[in-house]
């Protein structure tokens, strides 16, 4: 009989083939479960499962600091869902004479007043001791300073914007940061710059590099300062002196002469007036039809965007950022009209909404002037009626 040469054959040294195989079942057993993990965080991070569960888990906490479901299932959480009660008792116009402590800390630190003015709606409030807001989670990091109480005085506040402005060259952003880690912002801004992204310290942008514990926790506070604040600074398009020829509301159609719904504002201004953008944002569409003429869609950011209509020229393409104030394009008679003017629409969340109830608008109206309704105007809002009046003389501003 031939003997078989058994060096020629794989095989494991002896006492060895029993506790091997059981090895990699452990290997891969181990494997497999960080995979699900893995898996599962992604579901939780990128689907609206994973919000309705953290929805869940903080109602359960009494949390008020909770994800946007409407924002999840519409597959972003940076949107924000503006409409008439999402800010109930806020103005969103920027105010004719702000609170003293508030003009206070502006002077000191050259922060925007509407900023603070945000923050004191949202989250504080202005009384006889002067205006304060709930402490920041993340502002003594921006101060390099130890607070140990609850309130913060609103000048504490706009010193902490100011120093993270030098850091993250942005007020916006330093706010942002307030609410959310510094360093967890740093390192989004940095993440959307090398991924060449335009405009990274935005937190539209920059916000898909954070955790999904982030976006749909502390960024939730950040985004409804900040979205209130673009609201209430909302530039007029047009002149201030330009005419209000046909409001925004129900009225008899110039040209087919029936009652319809006007979703927009008409200023009479001449031909080849210039039209400004009202906030920072980006050109959705440029283009002509044969109602509206030629028109300019501007996304603004937080589901704001505003179209300008019947223009004779159009000085702005798709996809091109525009900065607040930016002309866009120059006035005309284009489309279905029956002379020069511009048909402003400024949209909330897809819903057209009344320009002259939001930001800068020349000749603003208040919830009494849109529904017959008494407005609750918050005390950050109001202004004194004289300047010898004492500290309790307060009326609604207009």
């Amino acid at each position: 009989m031939t003997d078989f040469d058994l060096s020629k054959f794989d095989l494991p040294p002896a006492g060895a083939s029993a506790a091997e195989p059981k090895k990699d079942v452990k290997v891969r057993g181990l494997f497999d479960a960080l995979l699900c993990l893995v898996l599962l965080y992604g579901a939780y991070a990128h689907t609206p499962v994973g919000a309705v569960l953290e929805y869940g888990v903080r109602t359960a906490l009494g949390s008020k600091n909770k994800p946007s479901l409407f924002a999840s299932f519409r597959g972003a959480d940076t949107e924000v869902k503006l409409d008439a009660a999402s800010f109930d008792g806020q103005s969103v116009h920027a105010a004719d004479q702000l609170p003293s402590p508030i003009e206070d800390a502006v002077k000191l630190t050259k922060v925007n007043g509407e900023l603070l003015a945000s923050l004191v709606a949202l989250h504080g409030s202005c009384e006889l001791g002067g205006c304060t807001i709930k402490t920041p989670p993340f502002l003594e990091d921006l101060l390099e300073a130890d607070l140990r109480d609850d309130t913060v005085p609103i000048a504490q506040v706009a010193l902490g914007i100011a120093k993270g402005k030098r850091r993250f060259l942005s007020a916006e952003t330093a706010t942002e940061a307030m609410f959310i880690a510094p360093f967890v912002v740093e390192r989004a801004v940095r993440q959307a710059e090398a991924s060449g992204l335009d405009r990274p310290e935005d937190i539209n942008v920059h916000s898909d590099f954070f955790p999904a514990n982030i976006r749909r926790g502390a960024m939730q506070d950040a985004i409804q300062v900040l979205a209130l604040y673009r609201m209430r600074t909302l530039a007029w398009p047009t002149p201030a002196t330009a005419r209000v020829t046909s409001p925004f509301g129900y009225r008899t159609h110039p040209v087919l002469k029936t009652r319809r719904f006007h979703n927009g504002t008409d200023i009479g201004v001449r031909t080849g007036t210039p039209l400004r953008s009202a906030h920072r944002g980006i050109i959705k569409r440029s283009g002509y039809d044969s109602v509206s003429g030629n028109y300019v869609h501007i996304d603004h950011g937080f589901g704001i965007v505003s179209t300008h209509c019947h223009m004779s020229e159009t000085q702005v393409k798709q996809d091109q950022h525009v900065g607040r104030l930016d002309v866009v394009g120059l006035s005309g008679a284009t489309g279905r009209v029956t002379g020069p003017h511009l048909h402003y629409i400024v949209r909330v969340d897809k819903k057209a909404v009344d320009p002259q109830a939001y930001g800068e608008a020349p000749r603003r109206k208040t919830k009494l002037d849109m529904d017959g309704k008494e407005p609750v105007t918050p005390k950050v809002f109001q202004k004194k009626n004289t300047p010898d009046a004492g500290p309790d003389a307060n009326t609604p501003a207009p």
